[in-house]
């Protein structure tokens, strides 16, 4: 009877040892792709799993809001120490393709050492003042990652004997920005050349004064003029024409609300000015009559801006041939023969002795392709003179809206998009 007693308990601890083992010791392993999360019941708990980001040697996980650290393959970390849900969290794969579209995703498995809900640490965060890579404007990053302190400004640097050494200022060959700003939870850093200098964390912007010439001696409005203007990235020209904000088109005579768009210098700036020609407008000039009109409408100036060497460009427009006809004196048979590397022109076969013409149609030349005035490409556009130009900043020239990057164009200037502006514009389409 003894005996069997003793075999009943030992049989009674074994299952209670069993069930121990698979209460407390619970795991489970998966794979996410880079994104995705997924929810896993271990001990009567839920555990949301993240997969945040994929690198080629490294990933980043959260559970239930706590993040791990980055992990190699086959490297763990542990989460809740020292409260009685210590997670165990081991990366088992990383699957990562450096193309657009590649794969990017990584198992994992974890172990959970405890039975209660463990206590939620923040997770990792970082913000920056001037929000990424911006060489031109002093920011700063504030973050509770460990590995970094609260917050890190930008500064200027200079190299000497292979080491970086931070200066207040510098202006030679020798100067650069170390800019700090954040992908997304993770905090990085890039040492970029000032080519105009830095001063107090932020590369100067290259200040060169710029020149503006009119052919015709300024508001001629019947003559056509040529207005150049010259600045330290080179020359840019815009001609008199006559355009009819109707038909968003060049224009003739005075139907469909035909206006002339002169363009002029005050002293070093640019000047625009539409113009209601009395006779109508013709070839970037106002139809002449016996008395000769000279006054001024709307008229709007501004400084021509020099672009910063982050590539942005003059707030001017390129000067292109509008509906111009080019002869290229090859020989053909058939308008097929004719046929160039310009989606925009008409191409075809005619004279005689037959040679190839091409005529300049409206649109931009855009990745193979014509695309029409006023079409947003990201931060660029089409303009009237067949330019695929950047959206201007604020308070530079403008017709339309889709010249800002704001999306506004009040008055000819552009404007910072705001609730007020936009009631201003709702109302002007109305009426």
């Amino acid at each position: 009877m003894t005996k069997l007693k003793n075999i009943k308990s030992f049989v009674l601890f074994i299952c209670m040892f069993l069930l121990f083992v698979s209460f407390v010791f619970a795991s489970v392993s998966d794979t996410l792709n880079e994104g995705e999360q997924n929810t896993y019941t271990l001990s009567g708990n839920s555990y949301v799993v993240k997969l945040h980001f994929v690198d080629s040697d490294d990933v980043k996980f959260s559970v239930n809001g706590l993040y791990t650290r980055n992990l190699d393959i086959g490297h763990t970390d542990t989460l809740f120490a020292g409260s009685p849900n210590k997670i165990v969290f081991k990366v088992t794969d990383i699957e990562y393709e450096d193309v657009a579209g590649g794969i990017h995703r990584s198992s994992f498995s974890i172990i959970f050492e405890g039975t209660e809900e463990p206590v939620i640490e923040d997770p990792v965060t970082c913000s920056d003042s001037d929000n990424g890579e911006n060489f031109y404007t002093k920011g700063r990053i504030s973050t509770n990652d460990p590995s970094w302190d609260s917050t890190v400004e930008d500064k200027c640097a200079s190299v000497v004997s292979g080491e970086t050494q931070y200066v207040n200022s510098c202006g030679n060959s020798n100067c650069y920005i170390v800019e700090h700003y954040c992908t997304g939870i993770k905090p990085e850093l890039i040492m970029s050349s000032c080519i105009n200098g830095c001063n107090n964390g932020a590369c100067l912007k290259n200040q060169v004064k710029s020149e503006c010439t009119d052919s015709d001696g300024g508001k001629d409005y019947n003559s056509k003029g040529t207005t150049k203007v010259t600045t330290g990235s080179g020359q840019q020209t815009l001609n008199d024409n006559c355009w009819s904000d109707k038909t968003n088109s060049i224009c003739e005579g005075k139907n469909d609300g035909c206006t002339l768009t002169e363009y002029s210098c005050d002293d070093d700036k640019l000047s625009l000015e539409i113009y209601d020609c009395p006779n109508g407008c013709s070839k970037g000039a106002c139809i002449k009559s016996e008395t000769s009109h000279r006054s001024s409408n709307r008229v709007v100036s501004t400084t021509v801006t020099v672009p910063s060497s982050s590539g942005s460009n003059d707030n001017v427009e390129s000067t292109s041939n509008v509906g111009g006809i080019i002869e290229s004196k090859v020989a053909c048979s058939v308008d097929q023969d004719c046929v160039d590397q310009n989606p925009c022109t008409d191409d075809y076969c005619k004279g005689t002795p037959k040679s190839c013409f091409n005529e300049i149609g409206d649109g931009c030349v855009f990745n193979k392709n014509c695309v029409p005035y006023g079409l947003r490409l990201g931060l660029e556009y089409c303009n009237i003179n067949k330019s695929i130009m950047d959206q201007k900043p604020k308070e530079a020239v403008c017709r339309y809206d889709y010249e800002c990057l704001s999306d506004v164009c009040i008055n000819y200037k552009c404007f910072k998009s705001n609730l007020f502006q936009k009631i201003i514009i709702w109302f002007r389409k109305i009426f």
